[in-house]
């Protein structure tokens, strides 16, 4: 795992990329709260994987579900956090 880290934090960054160019695309502008529904759609559409993975692996549910509504709680807070930069940054501007 320690070896391949690198790419985690890689695919963390992009992650967290394509979700600030998608909130500047279509969502710009708008509250907290429609941050937090657009991080909560964008954790359910990136959860998807561990529900998935449950099927088709032996892994314990406890942990899926773990793995699932931690990354929802993710998208939700990266969310929040996106449009409160975004809004400040845009208000400066003005």
């Amino acid at each position: 795992m320690q070896q391949r880290f690198a790419w985690m934090l890689l695919c963390q960054l992009l992650i967290a990329i394509v979700i600030v160019v998608i909130w500047a695309m279509g969502f710009a502008g708008r509250d907290l709260g429609t941050g937090a529904r657009f991080g909560f759609l964008m954790g359910l559409s990136m959860q998807a994987w561990a529900i998935a993975f449950y099927v088709v692996a032996p892994l314990p549910g406890e942990i899926a579900a773990k793995w699932f509504f931690s990354g929802v709680l993710q998208g939700v807070i990266l969310g929040v956090i996106v449009a409160a930069i975004y809004r400040s940054t845009n208000a400066a501007r003005v």
